[in-house]
């Protein structure tokens, strides 16, 4: 995953730097991000999500009744 993640920087940075400029980025990223483990997470595909009705539900589910869950 590290290995995926210094090419994809590098291929990003291939049109802004020269040769020895992307050389020494690899070599930087590699030394800096070899203590790290590096994950993929995988974004919520429904990036508008509605607390407000997640914190309403829960309040539901906890027994509040409608006139509490208004006062809130």
């Amino acid at each position: 995953m590290k290995n995926s993640l210094i090419r994809t920087i590098n291929s990003e940075m291939n049109s802004y730097l020269n040769n020895y400029q992307l050389e020494k980025l690899n070599e930087i990223l590699e030394y800096n991000l070899y203590k790290y483990d590096v994950i993929e997470v995988e974004k919520n595909k429904k990036d508008d999500v509605d607390y407000a009705e997640l914190f309403i539900s829960s309040k539901k589910v906890e027994g509040c009744s409608e006139k509490d869950i208004k006062l809130l």
